[in-house]
């Protein structure tokens, strides 16, 4: 048993360990396997990430290389009258039928990147890591697919001007191919065994390797873009015309140079609707500019430091990076416009809005040692600028990850601020606010001085059967951080998470987790604030179904008085057939009014639902509502609807819902036309409707024109 274990260990290397081939003729990204194919190294197991089995229906993978990309094809032979596909924009093909890829091209485990497709080729990409899972990134690479009577094939081309990896000519990268197949439970299957343990997904990784030819993978790409737009507003009528560009110079295979004069957002969104009425804290969203997204993981840091959408309004950035094999090297600069940032004062939070300038300047420094370990710092500086007195605010700390071995990690961040507030008293914020801080600071704008401190640290546990993480997090009154995202401060914080995974056999049910989740709030001189114990259950079902519940036990200290709170929670996501999905959340149990005088405890409800329609491979439409009651003090809800045509380079979305709490209507169209992902028109429009009239309050009508020009 031993030698067949120790023979084992060394077979394992050579069958996930392969050379990638050369490609003196590459292909054509069309879904037609033509002959450029026929040097290309082939794999075909792939089994079952849960059962270990090989997997029952056969898949060909196809690799190779050329002087400037890395190409990839999938052969997925299946029953195609029960393959799951729609035509949609990018990250948006999530239920469908996917093969794709993670690359870890530095070998560290820190980060992966995500390629993957549907059958048509449609995209989804994004970063896989320790602290990061996001698809917000949107990568410039080539895919196709195409569907035949008894298979689908996908092809791609990832060009390396996209990645950042190590110097050097000998390249070996980690990398994981695997195959989804949404049927009546979720299959997934790897090349690389994953033995049930998805919690440390890189952990499970094989190599390929190849050889680089000096020089032809370093390039540049430019981003321009023109806007015009005609817009409404109180009455008059005015034409703005906008140019922009972005510029990304690639120094090296791992170091990049940014430019950008008014960022561009490349498609034209609206950020999802919320309710806010009984809110204590500013709300914050995902980045969607790609100038901040790219290589934004050397910019993450603990406690939400830097917080990209705090350069709100950039007339001109710069940014630089390095990743290499050990180091990490990160700089921004930014003259921001309209500057705004987010105020904490004890649990409260406000997001201000003013007209004044702003310098801005972040930098980062990283060092990674064993495998998946890191130390790093990071330095942030704010400049606001203002005829009555500048303010000036900075923000410099450490932080930690090291990784023991495989399920152990400790992790941690201290960082200090000085804060020099902008002598504006007129500068706008919500009320909620308290007038002071820390007994002695005043919360205007009024040119005061202070210094602040916050630290977070926790231990990790992980297995395949077991999970925890404790951790504690403390933020001193006086800590500012207007680069960052806090909102809260003066708090003190002990958690834990857990739960155990069981993975029952030969029944519908895939996956049971039964978890706790508790804490303890303080103030910072240790006053007690409260406390929660919540236990959970998730369980993942046939037809692609998850469900959650959970009660939680709530005790609250708010303005010299005690509340005890119970709620109870339930959400699901289901998709039992391929043209049809929900979800669903429920909220009951009691809640806190904050700004009642005095607040007091009342009956919560909140119920949410959504349901997704896709009767065409190109048609999607998307009905959410949400719905939230305070007794006595609020009976609110926001209606949303969205729906998509996608065929081919060809896109028109439309997105209509309705606030309650603001009584306004809100609609936005759009039309996007792209070509071979270096030409994109957008034609589109946003306009504002209150309830009580029937007049337009304001519409904006635009059209947009971006490019990307180079490789």
């Amino acid at each position: 048993m031993i030698n067949f274990l120790i023979i084992g260990l060394f077979l394992i290397p050579g069958k996930y360990s392969v050379e990638i081939p050369y490609l003196s003729h590459t292909p054509k990204i069309d879904g037609n396997l033509e002959s450029a194919w026929k040097d290309a190294l082939e794999i075909s197991d792939l089994v079952d990430a849960r059962a270990g089995k090989p997997s029952p229906v056969k898949t060909r993978i196809m690799l190779g290389y050329s002087s400037d990309a890395l190409y990839i094809a999938f052969v997925c032979y299946d029953d195609m009258s029960k393959v799951r596909v729609h035509s949609s924009k990018r990250d948006a093909c999530f239920g469908d039928d996917m093969v794709g890829l993670y690359i870890d091209s530095y070998k560290n485990r820190e980060m992966a990147y995500q390629f993957q497709c549907n059958p048509l080729g449609c995209q989804i990409d994004g970063k896989t890591g320790q602290e990061i899972w996001e698809q917000h990134s949107d990568f410039e690479w080539e895919s196709k697919g195409k569907m035949y009577s008894d298979r689908w094939v996908v092809e791609m081309k990832i060009p390396f001007s996209t990645l950042t990896f190590p110097a050097g000519e000998k390249q070996a990268w980690r990398i994981q191919f695997f195959r989804v197949r949404p049927r009546k439970s979720l299959e997934f299957y790897t090349w690389f065994p994953l033995e049930n343990d998805f919690s440390h997904m890189l952990d499970h990784m094989g190599e390929v390797r190849f050889s680089l030819r000096k020089g032809h993978f370093v390039s540049s790409i430019i981003y321009p873009y023109f806007l015009i737009s005609r817009t409404y507003l109180a009455d008059s009528t005015y034409w703005e015309d906008r140019f922009g560009i972005t510029a990304d110079l690639g120094l090296s295979n791992n170091s990049h140079f940014l430019i950008t004069i008014v960022p561009d957002h490349r498609e034209i969104e609206t950020d999802y609707p919320v309710i806010s009425v009984n809110r204590r804290t500013a709300v914050g969203y995902p980045e969607k500019r790609p100038f901040f997204q790219r290589a934004d993981e050397i910019f993450k840091f603990p406690l939400y430091a830097f917080y990209s959408r705090s350069i709100n309004d950039p007339y001109f950035a710069a940014k630089f990076f390095s990743k290499g094999r050990k180091l990490d090297v990160g700089f921004i600069s930014a003259y921001n416009r309209n500057s705004s940032w987010i105020v904490p004062v004890g649990e409260y939070s406000s997001l201000v809005s003013s007209d004044l300038n702003s310098l801005i300047n972040i930098f980062t420094l990283g060092w990674k040692f064993s495998k998946g370990s890191y130390i790093g710092s990071f330095v942030s500086h704010r400049m606001t600028m203002s005829k009555s007195g500048n303010g000036n605010q900075m923000t410099g700390g450490v932080r930690w990850d090291l990784r023991f071995f495989k399920g152990l990690e400790a992790y941690g961040a201290i960082l200090g601020s000085y804060t020099k507030e902008v002598a504006d008293s007129s500068l706008y914020f919500y009320s909620i606010l308290p007038d002071s801080f820390d007994n002695k600071y005043s919360t205007i704008f009024d040119g005061e001085k202070y210094y602040g401190i916050a630290y977070q640290g926790g231990l990790t546990v992980s297995t395949p059967h077991f999970y925890a993480d404790i951790y504690t997090r403390h933020i001193s009154p006086t800590f500012r951080d207007q680069n960052g995202y806090i909102a809260v401060n003066n708090h003190r914080s002990y958690n834990l998470n857990s739960y155990l995974p069981f993975y029952p056999q030969n029944s519908g049910i895939q996956e049971i987790k039964l978890g706790l989740e508790t804490s303890l709030y303080r103030t910072f001189d240790n006053k007690f604030i409260g406390n929660s114990v919540s236990p959970y259950i998730s369980l993942i079902l046939p037809f692609q179904t998850q469900l959650k519940l959970s009660y939680e036990w709530e005790k609250e200290f708010y303005k010299w008085k005690n509340f005890a709170k119970k709620q109870f929670l339930a959400s699901m996501e289901t998709s039992p057939q391929s043209w049809i999905s929900f979800n669903g959340q429920l909220n009951l149990g009691d809640e806190i009014y904050f700004y009642g005088n005095p607040p007091d405890l009342e009956d919560f409800k909140s119920a949410a639902a959504g349901i997704t329609l896709t009767p065409l491979k190109s048609f999607l439409v998307n009905i959410s509502y949400h719905r939230e009651i305070l007794s006595g003090v609020y009976d609110l809800y926001t209606l949303w609807l969205k729906t998509q045509v996608s065929y081919r380079s060809f896109y028109f979305r439309w997105i209509g819902y309705y606030n309650d709490q603001q009584e306004m209507y809100y609609f936005f169209p759009l039309i996007s036309i792209e070509r071979r992902h270096f030409v994109r028109i957008y034609f589109g429009g946003a306009f504002m409707k209150p309830a009580s009239s029937k007049k337009l309050m304001y519409y904006q009508l635009y059209l947009k024109t971006s490019f990307t020009i180079g490789r």
